[in-house]
């Protein structure tokens, strides 16, 4: 029997490969192209020498053609001698090829330790009825009851498979579960050492780059701003090669290059930006991963669990960018068997009126993962080229401006000058500072400001010292898209003069002037970087 079953296995093969009226080659070998099969039909698959799989071809119409059928004998003899040469059951790894193997609406899940998330799993669109085997790959990370919960035991990354027979043999399916180091909210930090001025933030309204074409970005303090229009995390500018530190400790869920895609803002180029991505659970029983882009170096890997402020790599440009920056984003990790990772303000809403982000199908409220005192302040600012080439006894040296909610705390913003250390002491009276709606400050009588040195005025309410000013007003007065800062002397003649996106003195429509800078484009690869399996070893 040993002699003659793998010869009539393989006449099995061309005789199931080969309609029966198909002529045989002139060579006496049968033609290996296998015939076409019907919408839903089974076809035999071959996996290995001697070992077999059934496989359905995909859902689809099928042409018209002539129905070609085995003759009966045929029929019942590869029965026969399939399970013959297939052994007792047709083996595990068959399952692969099958396009209705056990799905879980999910690729992977991110829980927090000692948290439950039930699954559903289904076969196609229909929901699993009966028991599962469930296994894992270890059990020290993640559990799973004769429920179908996943059971959080401690951190780090474990596969689950299920397994199941139907009609069609042996079902398995597979997830990832990610159980990330608990977080208490407010514990999260900076992911830079150092403050910096922000470019884009989180557009509540909505996170769709390059499909929301509203014209403006919507803070988490409800104020329409300019920027890249959709876009769905913080930029922040810095030089290449600024380590980039772990908002708080969790495991590495992705540390690579995502796949090539064609960047919108670089010509249609194709491209490829470093990212890493860190699942983290909080303490109250979600999860949460952090993302951090455009690195230049990457310093962690795949399922390394890292501290809060550990360094994850440096901060580049590469992919979708137009300069160096670090890109920030948050997503909400789903609890039970609701949808993968959604991404999220991790500045939270902080207004009275309902999150356009909240409202929407697709959405999800915002988490903010931050203390007010340890959140990386948000804010805008430029420098002036300052005394360089002007005989000015004072000059405008900063603008500091787009706070948080500018319209209740005007002393977000500022304008910082600076006496010429060229032209000596500057005597500041009569001298008024004034903006594009021609709103004036006028300096104190009698105020002196050292050669070299420089002092503030805020817009708000305050007490005078030697370094800062106050305008006294209760709103602001910086426009936070487009503005002009100028400087007049006493006979109403102009020192000096500093705008941004504007020109100084237009009445102009401010937004109309005011181009989206984009520093970089989210590619489509995110839910790729989401969902990322395992390498194999």
């Amino acid at each position: 029997m040993r002699g003659w079953l793998p010869a009539t296995c393989k006449a099995v093969e061309r005789a199931l490969r080969r309609p029966c009226d198909a002529p045989a080659s002139p060579s006496g070998s049968t033609d290996e192209t296998p015939a076409p099969q019907r919408s839903g039909s089974p076809g035999i698959t071959p996996r290995r020498r001697s070992s077999w799989s059934i496989a359905l071809s995909p859902e689809r119409a099928a042409p018209p053609r002539r129905v070609t059928r085995f003759p009966p004998c045929v029929a019942l003899f590869a029965l026969l001698v399939a399970a013959a040469c297939a052994g007792d059951s047709f083996p595990p790894s068959g399952v692969g090829t099958l396009p209705h193997a056990i799905t879980f609406g999910r690729d992977t899940l991110v829980v927090a330790p000692g948290a439950t998330a039930h699954l559903t799993p289904h076969i196609g669109t229909t929901p699993v009825t009966g028991a599962l085997s469930w296994s894992t790959t270890n059990a020290a990370v993640a559990q799973i009851s004769p429920d179908n919960d996943v059971i959080a035991v401690a951190p780090g990354i474990t596969t689950i498979t299920a397994s199941t027979t139907t009609s069609n043999g042996l079902t398995q399916g597979t997830l990832i579960v990610r159980v990330a180091d608990t977080v208490r909210l407010g514990e999260f930090r900076s992911p830079l050492a150092q403050s910096v001025p922000v470019v884009s933030v989180f557009d509540h309204d909505l996170p769709f780059e390059f499909a929301d074409t509203n014209g403006y970005l919507l803070s988490f303090w409800n104020e329409k701003l300019s920027g890249i229009d959709g876009h769905n995390g913080y930029d922040w500018p810095v030089p290449t090669g600024t380590p980039v530190l772990a908002a708080a400790a969790g495991v590495v869920t992705f540390a690579q290059l995502e796949t090539p895609f064609s960047c919108p803002i670089l010509g249609n180029a194709m491209v490829a930006g470093m990212w890493v991505l860190v699942a983290h659970g909080l303490s109250t029983g979600q999860a949460v991963v952090t993302e951090y882009g455009h690195l230049s170096r990457i310093d962690v890997q795949y399922g390394q669990r890292i501290a809060a402020g550990q360094q994850l790599g440096l901060s580049g440009s590469t992919g979708c960018s137009t300069g160096p920056h670090l890109h920030f984003s948050a997503f909400a990790g789903s609890p039970a068997d609701a949808r993968p990772p959604i991404v999220m303000d991790p500045y939270g809403w902080q207004s009275t009126a309902p999150d356009p982000w909240a409202q929407v199908r697709v959405g999800t409220a915002s988490t903010a993962l931050w203390s007010s005192s340890n959140a990386p302040p948000i804010y805008k600012e430029f420098l002036s080229s300052g005394s360089v080439g002007t005989t000015a006894p004072v000059v405008i040296a900063r603008v500091h401006y787009m706070g948080v909610d500018d319209d209740h705390h005007p002393n977000n913003e500022f304008i910082e000058v600076t006496a010429n250390p060229s032209v000596g002491d500057a005597l500041l009276t009569g001298i008024t500072l004034v903006n594009n709606r021609d709103e004036r400050f006028t300096f104190p009588s009698g105020s002196i400001l050292p050669a070299g040195q420089s002092l503030r005025v805020f817009s708000g309410a305050g007490t005078n010292s030697a370094t800062a000013l106050y305008w006294g007003r209760t709103t602001p007065a910086w426009d936070d898209i487009a503005d002009c800062a100028r400087l007049f002397d006493a006979n109403g003649a102009l020192l000096f003069q500093f705008s941004w996106f504007t020109t100084c003195g237009s009445t102009a429509d401010r937004a109309a002037a005011v181009p989206m800078r984009a520093m970089d484009v989210e590619s489509p690869m995110a839910g790729e970087r989401l969902r990322v399996r395992p390498r194999p070893d």
